[in-house]
């Protein structure tokens, strides 16, 4: 078979089920891929997830890695989402045939620039501009020895970036990521995230609620989600104040209490919350309720 029907891709989680941003992109991208009729082999890290039989309805082989959780790996010149993905196991995997290199993030570039693969087409999927990702982590952390990884790790992760210069093609998934990268290295494309939603399918019509999509354990939500119902209230003054103390404000977040991470929901929200462990979405409550008036 053709080299160019066949290709190695390297994640760094499990990517099923598909259930947050970074492996729904490449669990449906697996899913588009093997419908164009490409042969993949798959790499995981693999770090609480487990193996999944599921992998293999679209891929022809699917390896798994332990993903490394050495603490000495925090004080490595190498963020820590690098130095815990490296494996000689892997590269001599890589190393079994000539097929090109599919490599999810910079969490997966640790052996992007390994002599060994120096002739090989290698692609990276960039889910974000990480140090700057992580630096934004660390303005809203409030543990303190948390923001101080955070910090630390946005520094590394800068420098760290440069690794993508030995990258034959970068995929950023969106058009501002694109134009950033592409000021510092070449053959940037914008290439958007792989989703399930094939058709739209939508009401007529606008409804009468507002909604939060978001994972309340990451920081920078958290700090989202406190200010949400003044944006909210901003926005909804300009359709009038009835408007307004009718609608509802939805969160969809899986497994919510009443504090996430280092940061507390807001108190007008925290009794509807409390002991709550439903799937998403779940929270109903008006928006007056929400912001306390």
């Amino acid at each position: 078979m053709p080299l160019n029907k066949q290709v190695h891709i390297i994640a760094f989680d499990v990517p099923f089920p598909p259930d947050y941003g970074g492996v729904i992109d490449i669990y449906y991208k697996l899913k588009a891929l093997y419908e164009e009729g490409i042969k993949i082999s798959l790499h995981c890290f693999e770090y609480g997830r487990g193996q999944k039989k599921e992998l293999e309805k679209y891929c022809e082989k699917v390896f798994y890695y332990r993903r490394k959780s050495n603490k000495h790996l925090l004080f490595n010149s190498l963020p820590y989402i690098a130095a815990s993905r490296s494996s000689e196991e892997l590269m001599n995997n890589l190393l079994k045939d000539d097929a090109p290199i599919l490599l999810e993030g910079l969490h997966c570039c640790f052996h992007l620039k390994d002599e060994r693969i120096k002739s090989r087409k290698k692609i990276v999927r960039m889910h974000n501009i990480e140090h700057t990702y992580y630096a934004n982590l660390a303005l809203v952390e409030k543990n303190y020895f948390r923001r101080k990884y955070f910090e630390k790790e946005a520094k590394k992760l800068e420098k760290f970036e440069a690794v993508l210069k030995y990258a034959d093609a970068i995929g950023a998934i969106s058009p501002s990521d694109t134009k950033e990268l592409s000021l510092r290295y070449k053959n940037v494309s914008n290439v958007m995230a792989f989703h399930p939603h094939e058709i739209i399918e939508i009401k007529d019509g606008k409804g009468d609620f507002a909604l939060y999509h978001g994972s309340l354990a990451i920081g920078e939500n958290n700090k989202d989600l406190h200010a949400s119902p003044f944006t909210f209230a901003q926005v909804a003054s300009k359709f009038g104040a009835g408007l307004w103390s009718s609608y509802s404000l939805l969160v969809a977040q899986s497994h919510i209490t009443c504090g996430f991470g280092s940061t507390a929901l807001p108190q007008a929200a925290s009794p509807l919350l409390r002991g709550t462990q439903e799937p998403t979405p779940a929270i109903f409550t008006t928006a007056s309720q929400f912001s306390g008036a």
